[in-house]
């Protein structure tokens, strides 16, 4: 993977069991970040310092507030035609995010400053240009643990889950509203 390519499948391992994402390295984040300009991040960071007013919150947690709304925005723009794959990562991050900020219109707010101002011109693909490697299609994300969880969507506001950890299968209906 080139330095400055950023795929499906990272994005999607970055995110938490609670919907959030997570950038611990300081390359990925400025991978991530030249597709959002300063003024971008720093329109976001006051709408985040309104909605959390009546709130301590700490650095880490607003960090991953305009970090998962980016990421979401991000992943919508690059890659439209994985949707199905997605749509349930976003949903998750989106209800984390609104849980955090406790505000609709501040994270309805945020999300369209992201969406709007993505740099268009910005890839999932290299900076230098379209690459000489083929690319292949993308696949859903494979755990390297003897565990696994596959979600679809069972009605606007429910999904199931269906979950293989050391061989023994569990489905269950989990409330999108809660993750």
């Amino acid at each position: 993977m080139s330095s400055q390519e950023i795929t499906l499948d990272d994005l999607i391992g970055l995110q938490t069991s609670s919907g959030s994402f997570a950038i611990t390295k300081t390359r990925f984040r400025s991978r991530l970040m030249r597709h959002f300009s300063h003024e971008v991040v720093s329109e976001m960071d006051q709408g985040i310092e309104k909605a959390s007013h009546w709130t301590i919150m700490r650095r880490a947690e607003f960090q991953a507030i305009r970090d998962t709304i980016l990421i979401v925005a991000f992943i919508k723009f690059h890659y439209p035609e994985s949707a199905e794959l997605w749509e349930l990562i976003a949903l998750k991050a989106r209800d984390w995010v609104g849980r955090s900020l406790r505000d609709p219109d501040v994270l309805t707010e945020l999300e369209k400053i992201a969406r709007d101002n993505i740099d268009s011109e910005s890839s999932a693909m290299p900076a230098t240009g379209p690459s000489d490697v083929p690319t292949t299609p993308l696949e859903p994300a494979r755990s390297t643990t003897n565990s696994g969880i596959v979600a679809e969507k069972a009605d606007e506001d429910n999904f199931k889950e269906h979950t293989v950890e050391n061989g023994v299968e569990i489905d269950s209906v989990v409330d999108a509203k809660s993750g």
